[in-house]
């Protein structure tokens, strides 16, 4: 199967190589891991992908283990292909500590005849998410805390090894 991404690349899942339709550009190859994460993102175009969720689908229904640095691995592998195509790396949106969207015009060509199929979308326009914002804001207070505590520490620390300084510094 094969998907035209932005009009500008096309993407034939079967071989797991993305063109430019710019012909100087060339093609790129991606791993196996990193083809099937596009099928997925291109599946789901426009939608939220939680990160828990694509590991499932590209590495454990595979019968590989996946990890979410196996998965940061294979979007940058993607995001690489986009760049050296001149396609837009950023086509591939990271919601951080949510997971990733893919906002794209993305049109199923069919195989066989290379006409476009009913089957387009049109890219997603920015939301704002609501996931968990209270605990995202005690985290980071929480952090907040720590590293203060930190400081004053390191503060507290250099007085007491330069305390002769100091008190010299004043006494004169």
């Amino acid at each position: 199967m094969k998907y035209a991404i932005n009009i500008s690349m096309v993407y034939d899942f079967e071989s797991g190589i993305i063109e430019s339709n710019d012909t100087e550009e060339g093609s790129v190859r991606l791993s196996k891991q990193a083809s099937r994460l596009l099928q997925v993102l291109i599946k789901n175009n426009n939608q939220i992908l939680e990160r828990n969720y694509l590991i499932a689908e590209v590495w454990e229904a595979q019968g590989c283990a996946g990890s979410s640095t196996s998965l940061s691995v294979a979007i940058s592998e993607i995001r690489k292909a986009f760049r050296q195509l001149n396609g837009d790396p950023m086509l591939i949106q990271t919601l951080r500590k949510v997971g990733f969207v893919l906002v794209a015009n993305v049109e199923c060509l069919n195989a066989g005849k290379g006409v476009e199929e009913s089957e387009t979308s049109q890219p997603l326009q920015p939301v704002r998410l609501d996931v968990d914002d209270k605990s995202s804001v005690k985290r980071y207070l929480s952090l907040e805390w720590v590293r203060m505590g930190f400081l004053v520490a390191i503060l507290i620390v250099c007085v007491i090894i330069d305390e002769n300084a100091w008190f010299s510094l004043f006494s004169s």
